[in-house]
């Protein structure tokens, strides 16, 4: 063996239990740590609003607002959530507005709304009605009341003819009047089917449906009457477009004669200048040379004189004595 005593052997145990039980407490209270700082985070979701609630005294904090976020609020401290989107209040089938209206009729209202919270008066809702559920209940209830006083405003023929009217002093009553007893915003209102007792609403419908068969009638006059100016205007357009029409072929015969006789002018005189110059150059200077020239020069192939188209190419007169010799206003 060592060698060593039994009381070394239970001195050495002792120490080594010691350490032991220190490593556990040591892993114990560093999971108690980790534990604690982990249960110590409370989270808000990106949907909520929230206050810090103690859980030992069941006091609630509502001197601030959280959003979103992780807080670091302690053990004994828990958020108590509200929602801040848009909840639907829906009045259908069973759960329809039932009023009367000024004439005693018995209407069945379907209709919705949405409303959310307003952050800064969080605190005045939480105080007056403590939870979502019970805001919801008295908003609806609230809601119903306001509702019912609208309708006996108006008239059981404003329901169809004035509907927009209707609808928009039923969203301003209810946004006014939960903004101010609930806390809540009223951001949309819809109004939908207004159901009438069956009598009333085939009585209704009857006098729609002649009031649709006049404006049928005045819109088929009015069409027939914008046909015929249709085609007046038709006919009209027509004959001015014959008018144009002849007037810019009388403008066109009297360009391409005045173009006609101006292009056999620049003809002539080329034609002209042209037997000067060739006579100049043949040396033709006596009457007869140019005479017995034009001649020649006149015959076709059956030595037959061509004096028409002569005369009407070359004005003889000029080529010969380089001017008129008959002048205008003599004989």
């Amino acid at each position: 063996m060592s060698g060593r005593s039994i009381g070394e052997r239970i001195s050495d145990a002792s120490s080594f239990g010691c350490w032991l039980v220190i490593i556990i407490l040591g892993v114990i209270a560093s999971l108690l740590i980790i534990i604690l700082v982990s249960i110590s985070f409370s989270y808000v979701e990106w949907n909520k609003y929230a206050f810090k609630k103690n859980t030992t005294t069941g006091v609630v904090d509502t001197s601030q607002v959280y959003e979103n976020g992780r807080y670091y609020w302690g053990v004994q401290y828990k958020p108590v959530s509200f929602n801040k989107t848009f909840t639907l209040v829906d009045y259908h089938d069973t759960t329809s507005l039932f009023v009367f209206n000024d004439a005693g009729l018995e209407l069945q209202i379907e209709c919705s709304f949405w409303y959310r919270l307003i952050k800064d008066e969080l605190k005045e809702m939480y105080s007056s009605f403590g939870s979502e559920s019970n805001l919801y209940q008295q908003a609806k209830d609230i809601a119903r009341a306001a509702l019912k006083n609208v309708v006996d405003q108006f008239s059981t023929d404003e329901f169809y003819q004035n509907r927009q009217l209707i609808s928009d002093t039923m969203f301003k009553t209810v946004k006014d009047v939960l903004r101010k007893q609930c806390h809540v915003s009223v951001e949309y209102f819809q109004l939908r089917r207004v159901i009438l007792p069956e009598p009333i609403a085939d009585k209704l419908l009857t006098t729609q449906e002649n009031k649709q068969l006049a404006l049928r009638v005045v819109f088929v006059q009015n069409a027939t009457l914008i046909r015929q100016d249709t085609q007046t205007q038709i006919q009209r357009t027509l004959a001015n477009i014959s008018t144009i029409n002849a007037e810019a072929a009388g403008k066109s015969a009297v360009i391409l004669q005045n173009a006609t006789s101006t292009a056999f002018q620049i003809q002539l005189q080329a034609r002209q200048t042209a037997l000067a110059s060739l006579f100049n150059t043949l040396e033709m200077v006596t009457s007869e040379l140019k005479l017995a020239f034009l001649y020649v020069t006149g015959l076709d192939d059956r030595n037959t004189y061509k004096l028409g188209d002569t005369q009407m190419l070359v004005n003889i007169n000029s080529v010969l004595f380089g001017k008129d010799p008959n002048p205008q206003g003599k004989k």
